[in-house]
C-alpha cells in the first residue's frame, strides 16, 4: 500500500470516529427529550453516516490499487486495514440502528399522532440503550487502536522523506564529484603545461619558444574554463533566439482593441442569431469565410470603412474556438501553426512596420514549434549552441534583412512539408508612416500587398487580412467581405444593449426599437458613428429628455466622421476650445516620440504655458502621495471627457510599463478614441492655426517640461536608476534647440532624487 494512501485510510477512520460521536450525542437527546428537532437532525446524520460508510469503503482494501493489505510491507499498515474493516462493520450497524430511531416522514397527521410516533421511537431508543452504548464503546476502542499504527506510519513517512533527501544529497554529491573531476582534469592539464615549460627551460630553448609554449598553455586553460562555465550558465539557444525576436509592444494593439459587444459579430462563424434584414447577406458571407478557413488557401480580405469594427471583428475571430476547428480541417492532419499581428500606426515603430510584422509572426511560430528554430535561424542556433551570451554579439544575427529572410525561407522558399501556416493580420492601412506626398503611401501599400501575395502563393499558407477600402483593388474580389454592409443588426444590438443599462430605460422602452432603428439607418454601417450616437442618447436619458428630442438630436448629428467631430467640439466655449486644441495637438504630436502621454499631464494642462513649469507647482521636487495621484487622475478623466467629448480617453499600461517598472504616474496614459480622431486633428485647419500660435506644442518644449514634471513628482520607490553615461547619451539624442536648452537647465539645477539602492541624478 502506498504511504500516502495509508495515511488517507487512517484519516478516514478518525473522521468516522469523530462523526459517530456526534451521532451518539443526538441519539441520547432523542432518548431523553424526543423533540421533533432532534429527530430531524438524527435523520440528517443518518444520511451523512451512509455517505461516510461509502467513503470509508472506497479507502479500504477492496479499492486499493497498490496491492491491498496482503502485500503491505509493514505490520502496522496491516493493522490499520483491519481497523478500517471493523469501522466499516460498525458503520453498517450504526446506520441500521439509526434508521430504526428516525421518525418516518409520511403524510402529516394530527399533532397527537405525531407525538405518539415520536414517543414510540423514544421507547425503542430506551430499549436499544445497551446496544448503542456497546457500539459507542467499540468505536472508541477503534480510535485508540488506530493511533499507534498512525504514529508508526508517520515515522515511516519521515524515514521515506529522509531516504529521498539522502538520494538528493547523493545526486548533488554526484554532480559535485563530476565538477570536481572536470576541475581535476583542468588542474592536471595546468600541471602538464608547467612540466612542458620546465622541459623547455631545461633544454635551453629560446625565450620566444618559452613564451609561445606559455601562451598556448593559457589558451588551453581559458578554453577549458570557458566550456566549463558555459555548460552551467547559458540558457538554451531556443530561448535566446526567441528573446531576440520578442519586443514589449508585440501585443499592445490587440490588447487595446475592445472586445465585441455581447451578441454582436456572432454571425461571422455561422450563428446569425436573429431575423435582421441583412441576415441573408450575413449567412452568405459567413459561409464564404468558413469555406475559406476549412478548405482554401490564399488571402481572404475583410474590407470596411473607418470605424466599421474591423479590428474588433479580427480580435473576435482570433479568440473564437470555431476558428481553430475550421483551420484544423484545412491542415488535414499536418501541424497547424497560427500567428497574428495587429498593425497600429499610432503605436511604436515596431507596431507599424514590416520589421514588427516579421518578428511577431516568427516569434509566435517558433514559440509554438521550437523544432523549427534551427531550420529558420541555422547560423544563430549553431553559434548560440557553442557560445554563451557573453561570447558573441547576438543582435548581429537578427538584423532586419536576416529576420525578413528567415520568414521568407519559412513560408516561401523552403516551407516544411509537415506544417500548415495561417496568419491573421489586422489593419493593413495602419502600416507605415504618415506620408506628406500623395504617392508615398500608395507605394508602401503596394509593396505590403505584394509581399503577402507572395507568401500566400504557397498552398500551405493562408492569410486573413483586414483594412480600409484602400486595399480593395490590391486583392481579389472573390475573397472579400465588406464589413460595413453587414453590421446593421450588430449596431442595433449594441445601441439597444447600451440604452437598456440606463436606470431610466423604462421611460423609452416602448420606443426603443424605433430609436435604435434610426441609429442604424444613419450610421451607414460605421460602428464608430453608432458608438458616439448611442452615448449621446445615453446622456439624453440622464437628462430625462423626450423621445422626440432624442430623435431630433440624432438627426442633427452629421453623417461623416469629420463633420461629427467638428460638431462635438463646436459645443465648447472659446476658452475650452483652446484648451481642447492644446491637448489634442499634443496627443497627436506625442505619438512621434514613441512615449506614453501620461494622464497626469492633463491635470497640469493650465500650467503648461507657465515659464517656470514644473517648478512653479513646487519649488523643490517631491513625490506625490497615492491619494494625490488618484485625485489628479480623476481630474484628468473629467477634464478629458468635457474638453474632448470622449475623443481622448485614458488607458492603463503602455510602453512605459513594458518591463513592469513604471511609476503610478506613468501607469495611466492618454490615447485617441480612434485613429480617425488623430487624422482629424492633423488635418483640421483651425487646430493647425492653434499649433502655429503655440509652437511649444510641436517643437518639443512641452514634451520636455512634462517629462521633467513626471520626474519632479514621481514616487521615489518606482524610479529606475540610470548610469550617468546613459543620461549623457540620452542628452546627445536631443536634437531640438528647446530640448538641449531644457537639458542644460536641468544640469544647472543638479536635481537628484534618492531612491532605494542609489540615487537618480538629472545632472548631465
Amino acid at each position: 500500500m502506498e504511504w500516502v494512501a495509508a495515511i488517507g485510510l487512517a484519516s478516514g477512520i478518525l473522521t468516522f470516529v469523530t462523526f459517530s460521536h456526534e451521532v451518539f450525542k443526538v441519539a441520547r437527546e432523542v432518548r431523553e427529550r424526543g423533540s421533533v428537532a432532534n429527530h430531524a437532525q438524527l435523520k440528517m446524520l443518518t444520511e451523512q453516516m451512509r455517505k461516510t460508510g461509502v467513503e470509508l469503503s472506497q479507502l479500504g482494501p477492496a479499492n486499493n490499487t497498490s496491492g491491498g493489505p496482503h502485500t503491505a510491507v509493514s505490520e502496522h499498515v496491516t493493522s490499520l486495514v483491519a481497523i478500517a474493516e471493523d469501522c466499516q462493520r460498525y458503520c453498517d450497524e450504526l446506520e441500521t440502528l439509526l434508521m430504526e430511531l428516525v421518525v418516518p416522514s409520511g403524510p402529516r397527521g394530527s399533532r397527537t399522532q405525531r407525538a405518539a410516533t415520536i414517543g414510540k421511537v423514544a421507547i425503542k431508543t430506551l430499549f436499544k440503550k445497551g446496544k448503542i452504548e456497546d457500539l459507542e464503546s467499540n468505536i472508541d476502542k477503534s480510535r485508540s487502536a488506530a493511533m499507534l499504527p498512525l504514529q508508526l506510519l508517520l515515522r515511516d513517512g519521515q524515514l521515506s522523506i529522509q531516504v529521498e533527501l539522502s538520494g538528493l544529497r547523493f545526486d548533488s554529491q554526484s554532480t559535485y564529484n563530476a565538477l570536481s573531476a572536470e576541475l581535476s582534469t583542468l588542474s592536471s592539464s595546468i600541471a602538464q603545461q608547467g612540466t612542458q615549460l620546465n622541459s623547455v627551460m631545461a633544454a635551453g630553448d629560446t625565450v620566444q619558444q618559452m613564451l609561445g609554449c606559455h601562451l598556448a598553455a593559457l589558451d588551453d586553460i581559458q578554453s577549458s574554463l570557458g566550456l566549463l562555465l558555459d555548460s552551467r550558465a547559458a540558457p538554451p539557444p531556443e530561448i535566446r533566439i526567441l528573446k531576440q525576436l520578442f519586443f514589449s509592444s508585440m501585443f499592445s494593439r490587440e490588447d487595446q482593441v475592445r472586445d465585441s459587444h455581447e451578441g454582436t459579430f456572432d454571425w461571422i462563424l455561422g450563428n446569425p442569431g436573429g431575423n435582421d434584414e441583412d441576415s441573408d447577406g450575413k449567412l452568405a458571407q459567413s459561409g464564404r469565410l468558413l469555406a475559406w478557413l476549412s478548405r482554401e488557401h490564399g488571402i481572404f480580405h475583410i474590407s470596411g470603412k473607418a470605424g466599421a469594427g474591423k479590428s474588433t471583428l479580427m480580435k473576435t475571430l482570433v479568440k473564437h474556438p470555431r476558428t481553430m476547428v475550421e483551420l484544423r480541417k484545412w491542415s488535414e492532419g499536418k501541424r497547424l501553426v497560427f500567428a497574428r499581428f495587429f498593425f497600429w500606426r499610432t503605436g511604436g515603430q515596431m507596431e507599424r512596420s514590416l520589421a514588427g510584422l516579421y518578428r511577431s509572426l516568427l516569434f509566435e511560430t517558433l514559440r509554438e514549434c521550437p523544432e523549427l528554430i534551427q531550420i529558420v535561424f541555422p547560423d544563430a542556433y549553431s553559434t548560440f549552441s557553442a557560445k554563451s551570451p557573453g561570447h558573441c554579439i547576438e543582435e548581429l544575427f537578427f538584423s532586419p534583412e536576416r529576420v525578413a529572410k528567415a520568414l521568407q525561407n519559412l513560408v516561401v522558399l523552403r516551407p516544411p512539408e509537415a506544417y500548415r501556416f495561417c496568419f491573421f493580420i489586422d489593419g493593413l492601412d495602419e502600416y507605415g508612416e504618415d506620408a506628406d506626398d500623395d504617392g508615398g503611401e500608395d507605394i508602401a501599400y503596394d509593396e505590403l500587398a505584394s509581399q503577402l501575395e507572395t507568401w500566400a502563393s504557397n498552398t500551405g499558407v493562408k492569410i486573413l487580412v483586414s483594412s480600409r477600402p484602400e486595399f480593395d483593388h490590391r486583392f481579389s474580389e472573390s475573397s472579400r467581405m465588406r464589413l460595413h454592409e453587414l453590421t446593421q443588426g450588430d449596431i442595433f444590438k449594441f445601441t439597444r444593449g447600451l440604452l437598456m443599462k440606463h436606470r431610466n430605460f423604462h421611460h423609452i422602452q416602448n420606443y426603443c426599437k424605433h430609436i435604435c432603428r434610426h441609429v442604424v439607418d444613419r450610421a451607414d454601417g460605421v460602428f464608430l458613428w453608432a458608438d458616439i450616437a448611442a452615448r449621446s442618447l445615453y446622456a439624453s436619458l440622464t437628462m430625462h429628455e423626450s423621445v422626440s428630442t432624442m430623435i431630433r438630436k440624432l438627426d442633427d448629428l452629421p453623417r461623416t466622421m469629420v463633420q461629427l467631430y467638428e460638431k462635438l467640439l463646436g459645443r465648447l466655449s472659446d476658452s475650452d476650445w483652446l484648451r481642447c486644441c492644446k491637448v489634442l495637438l499634443y496627443a497627436a504630436r506625442h505619438e512621434l516620440t514613441n512615449e506614453d502621454f501620461s494622464a497626469l499631464s492633463v491635470a497640469w494642462l493650465d500650467d503648461w504655458d507657465h515659464p517656470g513649469f514644473p517648478a512653479s507647482l513646487s519649488e523643490t521636487p517631491r513625490p506625490y502621495s497615492r491619494r494625490e495621484v488618484q485625485d489628479m487622475l480623476a481630474t484628468a478623466e473629467a477634464r478629458l471627457q468635457h474638453l474632448t467629448q470622449g475623443l481622448l480617453e485614458i488607458g492603463k499600461g503602455g510602453r512605459s510599463c513594458g518591463a513592469g517598472n513604471c511609476s503610478s504616474i506613468q501607469r495611466y496614459h492618454v490615447q485617441f478614441f480612434h485613429r480617425s480622431v488623430r487624422d482629424f486633428v492633423r488635418k483640421n485647419p483651425r487646430m493647425q492655426e492653434v499649433s502655429r500660435r503655440f509652437p511649444s506644442l510641436v517643437n518639443g518644449e512641452i514634451f520636455y517640461r512634462l517629462r521633467l514634471a513626471e520626474l519632479w513628482f514621481a514616487p521615489t520607490e518606482h524610479l529606475v536608476r540610470r548610469r550617468k553615461d546613459q543620461l549623457t547619451e540620452e542628452r546627445s539624442h536631443n536634437t531640438t534647440p528647446k530640448g538641449r536648452e531644457l537639458n542644460d537647465s536641468i544640469a544647472n539645477q543638479h536635481m537628484m532624487v534618492i531612491g532605494p539602492g542609489g540615487s537618480w541624478s538629472l545632472a548631465r
